[in-house]
């Protein structure tokens, strides 16, 4: 069936808005650990509280890095809509979204062969980090990164 330019239009705009939210929603939760909050962290894994507790400046500036990469990927996202300099956003999205697809992707698809039971591990698990992990902050991901790719793909179609 051959989509009309308002249909691809649609997908263009809908998908970029939700990776932009996706992208927003994401750096805001980075931004709250950075600030302190400890809520949910645990869920990130062990890691990251040990981090957190550290209150050091290089984790401090870790984390702000992290907020400031996703914030600045949901504005890219966004500029897909507007069509803001259209060769290297088309580019820049194209080439994140295919990162965070296949990070997402591996990591959701290597998760739940470990709970499963499929896949054994050798070492301790953190099974409450895995299932946020997999449910939660990897499908997260995958989702931004298949949203952006999606946005891309029309781009150039409208």
């Amino acid at each position: 069936m051959q989509h009309t330019v308002h249909q691809r239009l649609l997908v263009l705009k809908w998908s970029a808005l939700g990776a932009t939210l996706l992208a927003f929603s994401y750096a805001a939760v980075s931004a709250y650990w950075a600030l302190g909050g400890m809520a949910g962290l645990r869920s990130v894994g062990a890691v990251s509280v040990r981090l957190a507790d550290t209150h050091s400046i290089m984790a401090k500036a870790i984390i702000w890095s992290v907020v400031l990469m996703k914030f600045g990927c949901g504005i890219a996202s966004f500029m897909l809509i507007k069509k803001r300099w259209p060769k290297v956003i088309k580019v820049f999205n194209g080439i994140v979204g295919t990162i965070l697809s296949l990070y997402g992707g591996v990591l959701v698809l290597v998760e739940a062969l470990v709970e499963t039971g499929i896949l054994h591990t050798h070492g301790a698990v953190d099974w409450y980090a895995l299932k946020w992990h997999l449910v939660v902050w990897d499908m997260w991901f995958l989702a931004w990164g298949a949203l952006l790719l999606l946005a891309v793909r029309e781009f150039d179609s409208v």
